[in-house]
């Protein structure tokens, strides 16, 4: 979705689609069609089933065994909880950190998006 600044996403980002739950299906005021084109494709994996979406998220992401029992693990940890914020379990971490320095472009970008959502990577993190 195109912001009023012309980037992608954001607080101001305009609406192009109204979707909603409604009980156990997505629905939408306007053909299924228009809205996959005008806005749905942004988070067409957050409506996947668990098992779709992380045979999704692997392939993308080249994730091995070990990345995809965290990805399930944080799915279903931060699905389950009512807490703002969780924190990655100690084996998660590891696995999430295996190989990286303090400062790598890709732990901050984890580090960003894990905090996005309400999962803490670490309690010295500044990010929740």
């Amino acid at each position: 979705m195109i912001n009023l600044d012309w980037g992608l996403g954001g607080p101001r980002a305009a609406i192009t689609a109204a979707m909603w739950a409604d009980t156990e299906r997505f629905t939408a005021n306007e053909p299924w069609q228009a809205v996959f084109h005008n806005s749905l494709w942004v988070c067409y994996r957050q409506l996947l089933p668990l098992d779709v979406a992380v045979i999704e998220w692997q392939e993308e992401f080249d994730l091995n065994d070990e990345g995809v029992a965290v990805l399930r693990s944080l799915y279903q940890r931060r699905s389950a909880s009512m807490q703002a914020v969780i924190p990655v379990e100690p084996w998660e971490r590891e696995v999430i950190t295996r190989g990286q320095a303090r400062d790598d472009p890709g732990l901050s970008a984890a580090r960003d998006a894990l905090g996005s959502i309400g999962i803490a990577l670490g309690t010295h993190d500044q990010r929740l």
